[in-house]
């Protein structure tokens, strides 16, 4: 195939989505389901790249597709191809998700799971084991020779 003819049949691809995001804009459930149809492996696909878990790329591209038929008015066809679109929603949920899940392992070191308190089951607190006599201690000394 010529790069020409490529390039014919991703632009009209693309104008293809860009068409049934309009329509799914209007809360046309058919072009919806056709949009999905159309996108929902290589979304998916990205999915699994980024956070390597199949059934956490299912959840993410249904949040995704949820995201799509709520917000699909918002697609500016000036902007970008209606599949970079759609592969930016999917990544930012991918992103966002990893984030999270940083975020709820990151322990100070030196946490144990006893000093994490009341901490929800599963999760240690990030101050559960800070020590703040220790803290009052160097400040008050901080104080002590800045007074001398």
């Amino acid at each position: 195939m010529a790069d020409s003819d490529r390039s014919i049949e991703v632009s009209e691809r693309g104008a293809q989505l860009a068409a049934l995001l309009a329509r799914t804009a209007l809360g046309d459930q058919r072009a919806f389901a056709e949009l999905y149809r159309q996108t929902g492996a290589h979304l998916y696909a990205v999915a699994v790249r980024i956070v390597r878990n199949g059934s956490l790329a299912e959840e993410i591209l249904q949040e995704a597709f949820v995201s799509v038929w709520h917000h699909a008015g918002a697609y500016e066809a000036a902007k970008s191809q209606p599949i970079t679109w759609l592969v930016s929603i999917v990544r930012n949920r991918c992103l966002d998700l990893l984030r999270k899940r940083e975020v709820d392992t990151v322990t100070l070191s030196g946490a144990s799971d006893e000093d994490a308190g009341d901490a929800p089951a599963g999760k240690k607190s990030l101050l559960g084991s800070f020590d703040f006599k220790s803290l009052l201690a160097k400040k008050d000394k901080a104080r002590a020779k800045a007074a001398a």
